[in-house]
């Protein structure tokens, strides 16, 4: 029994002693993984992203060289040239930390087989308090390496995260900005263009010459602020509404895809087609301080796939984007001018007659319209200011199919539908005549034939309705 006894004290005390080896043996298997896998993750470089001073890299793209002076980045050998501050800020990002994923043992000794023998990228770091880094970036580490890049510093050899890199084989024009011409701010009156100036290599513009675009003024409709522009050449004439809108705004901010050259010779400007541009557009503005600024746009012809290159004439870089960037392009006279048929300023009104085919004539009487004290009379009688002023935007916001320029229609055997005469406070008078050509289509004359225009015959209809409720003294609703 007491042999029995003991035989299980030894039994358990074996037991014991080898749970208890047992326990510190794992104990110090991790803590030897622990060790190995803190070693592996290193951090290579790190300073504060505002203390980044200088990023230089040589690369097969030619590399690039950014130094920050007072807090504001220089691409050398480029300067004067706007950046794109995202670029920047990426880069500062990527040089103010640089973390190795492991080590590579005996990297050294083996540097051919990270293409670190003859490294294609050479980058050094410095940050503002002195402190500087050199590295060379290899080969990509192969899929199962989790999309790694071998770096050799210090005569070590890494794996660096292959994202982290990448930024360093750009060049010098991955830097630069591709915002093409100013921005424009639509929702303020901060810019106003004053003039625009169209020529080029384009067929009209060799036959017509310049076509130019100035700005003639600004009134009220609706509550909103409305500027106006006039053709002055080749011909005179208002220009579509359209160009205050959308036309001269789609001048500001063109982003291109991509830069194509810098500093361009000869060669690459013709390559480009802005030897000899398809379209240039000069555009003269004053900014929200008053100051008057002008840039000149030159464009190629757009090419099969519908690109075009563009630059800046004060500007020695070519840019590449799509055509409908530039909707400037293809426009001509006929796509710029005004399509209504005569829209006098309200406030230049004094008197407003419409005549009816078979009927008499009709004349309101004004006066201050615009203002507070506005009246208008028909035959003695009072007409709401804003009833008028909404029959008025409804009529010369009628809108032509068909500009004819230099009209040459035989109205003889046309019946006249209607006939509208704007008197004005000068003294002067205007007067468009309206002939039924067509069942559902009317011929309009300005001033004797000095304008021809087709539009639709319901819309003058709806016109003259409104005139004959307007004189009822009934309410005319805005229709803008």
């Amino acid at each position: 029994m007491k042999r029995q006894l003991k035989m299980l004290g030894i039994i358990s005390v074996c037991l014991l002693v080898f749970v208890v080896i047992w326990y510190f043996l794992d104990t110090s298997k991790e803590e030897s993984n622990e060790s190995k896998t803190a070693a592996g993750e290193q951090t290579l470089w790190e300073t504060a992203q505002e203390e980044v001073a200088q990023v230089e890299v040589e690369n097969e793209s030619g590399g690039f060289c950014i130094i920050w002076e007072d807090d504001r980045a220089v691409l050398e050998s480029v300067e004067g040239l706007p950046l794109n501050e995202g670029a920047v800020e990426a880069l500062k990002g990527a040089a103010s930390l640089i973390k190795s994923q492991k080590e590579i043992q005996n990297g050294k000794d083996r540097l051919s087989e990270f293409g670190l023998d003859e490294p294609e990228v050479q980058v050094r770091i410095k940050d503002k308090n002195g402190k500087e880094i050199e590295f060379f970036v290899g080969n990509p580490a192969p899929e199962q390496e989790n999309k790694g890049r071998y770096v050799y510093l210090k005569d070590r050899v890494y794996l660096v995260a292959q994202n982290k890199m990448e930024i360093f084989e750009n060049r010098s024009e991955n830097f630069l900005s591709v915002e093409v011409t100013p921005s424009y701010e639509e929702d303020s009156e901060s810019i106003l263009v004053t003039k625009v100036v169209l020529n080029g290599d384009r067929e009209d513009f060799t036959e017509e010459g310049s076509l130019i675009i100035e700005y003639s003024d600004s009134q009220e409709l609706a509550g909103y602020q409305v500027k106006s522009y006039q053709i002055t050449s080749p011909v005179e004439y208002p220009a579509e509404a359209g160009i205050a809108e959308e036309v001269i705004p789609s001048l500001f901010g063109i982003t291109a895809e991509e830069i194509t050259a810098l500093y361009p010779e000869e060669e690459e400007l013709a390559s480009s087609g802005l030897d000899t541009p398809y379209l240039s557009v000069e555009v003269f503005y004053k900014d929200a301080d008053d100051s008057a600024k002008t840039f000149v746009l030159d464009a190629s012809r757009p090419d099969e796939e519908g690109n075009v290159f563009l630059k800046l004439r004060e500007r020695s870089v070519i840019y590449s984007c799509d055509a409908s960037q530039v909707p400037l392009l293809e426009m001509g006279t006929s796509d710029l001018i005004s399509h209504e048929i005569l829209a006098p300023d309200i406030r230049t009104l004094r008197r407003l007659t419409v005549r009816k085919n078979g009927e008499e004539a009709s004349t309101v009487d004004l006066s201050n319209l615009g203002k507070d004290n506005a009246e208008v009379l028909y035959e003695n009688k009072s007409i709401q200011p804003a009833d008028f002023q909404n029959f008025y935007y409804g009529l010369i916001s009628l809108s032509a199919d068909e500009v004819l320029l230099e009209p040459a229609e035989d109205t003889s055997s046309m019946e006249q539908v209607a006939e509208v005469i704007f008197e004005y406070e000068s003294g002067e008078q205007e007067r468009v005549v309206y002939y039924q050509e067509e069942t559902l289509q009317l011929y309009a004359v300005l001033n004797d034939n000095e304008r021809g225009y087709r539009l639709s015959a319901s819309e003058m209809e709806r016109v003259l309705n409104d005139w004959k409720r307007l004189l009822n003294s009934e309410e005319i609703k805005a229709r803008y």
